[in-house]
């Protein structure tokens, strides 16, 4: 989700877009080391526009950078 969420940014900030090949549209399930889930569901948002909700809310992506800091910190 990470990936994809920075591949969305990158083409253009301003306007970001999920840009997803064909063999990444599945559905994720993500669980965080304090226990936080979310199935992020890569199926059919190739060309959508990003929004908070697709990435499970502003919070629990916050939480999921936190919990990355820690996997390689």
């Amino acid at each position: 989700m990470v990936n994809q969420l920075r591949n969305a940014f990158a083409h253009n900030p301003w306007r970001a877009k999920w840009v997803i090949s064909q063999k990444y549209k599945n559905s994720y399930p993500i669980e965080l080391d304090e226990g936080s889930k979310f199935t992020f569901d890569a199926a059919n948002l190739n060309g959508d526009g990003v929004k908070p909700e697709h990435v499970g809310g502003l919070e629990f992506w916050t939480k999921l950078l936190q919990h990355c800091e820690r996997l390689v910190g």
